[in-house]
């Protein structure tokens, strides 16, 4: 079936116009998402170095880490048994990034771009060590930028569950390196983290009122992290 939804555009509009795209995803996931593209485009700022294309894609960067945040977990709309199943659940981030990489306004765009955005969604869950997923990579063959959005997403579900103050979460981050985030991805999560934590205590009150997140989805979402 042809998708119907504007995925993708280059400019200030399509950032914009992102809330309207997160009215496809029920309310804990849109939340979720938001947040995660806030902070992946707060954390890009720090990382431009250790990112291929970053060049090319100059202020843009941002918008691009952006876009990858909002839609790193678009996998999980596409296949009902996500939640239930846990061999559908490992595979949310190829089914996410297949599914961009068909449509298309994802493939009338730049290029590296557009592959920068494919890399966050696919690869998010991958860690340094070989054991995440969906394709069990090595260090060396992580994008860096896929490190900045597991960071994001790490620190998002961190601050939901909200059993811990944010410097614990802060220093339990960092205590992740080698086995969940490269060195260089941390560096720039430390840089960041003034702003990080501002945010969140912004977002406090809207976490909270998200009554439809419950403890069971959140221990699903969580289990394989």
């Amino acid at each position: 079936m042809k998708n119907k939804m504007p995925i993708l555009i280059d400019d200030e509009v399509f950032v914009k116009d992102l809330d309207k795209l997160l009215e496809y995803f029920p309310l804990p996931l849109r939340n979720h998402c938001r947040r995660v593209a806030i902070c992946s485009s707060v954390i890009v700022e720090y990382a431009a170095d250790f990112i291929p294309y970053a060049a090319s894609t100059g202020s843009n960067l941002p918008m691009i880490a952006h876009i990858g945040g909002t839609f790193h977990d678009i996998g999980k709309l596409l296949v009902p048994t996500l939640i239930k199943n846990e061999s559908d659940y490992l595979r949310h981030p190829e089914i996410g990034a297949e599914f961009l990489g068909q449509t298309e306004e994802f493939l009338s765009r730049n290029e590296s771009q557009m592959q920068l955005v494919s890399d966050m969604v696919r690869y998010h869950h991958e860690r340094p060590g070989g054991n995440g997923f969906p394709d069990g990579l090595q260090i060396k063959d992580i994008p860096m930028i896929a490190q900045l959005c597991a960071v994001a997403n790490e620190l998002d579900h961190r601050f939901y569950d909200g059993k811990e103050p944010a410097d614990v979460i802060f220093k339990r981050i960092n205590f992740m390196e080698g086995s969940y985030f490269c060195v260089s991805i941390l560096h720039c999560f430390k840089k960041a983290w003034p702003k990080l934590k501002e945010l969140y205590e912004k977002w406090k009150i809207e976490m909270k009122k998200d009554e439809f997140f419950n403890e069971k989805e959140c221990a699903n979402n969580e289990k394989t992290i």
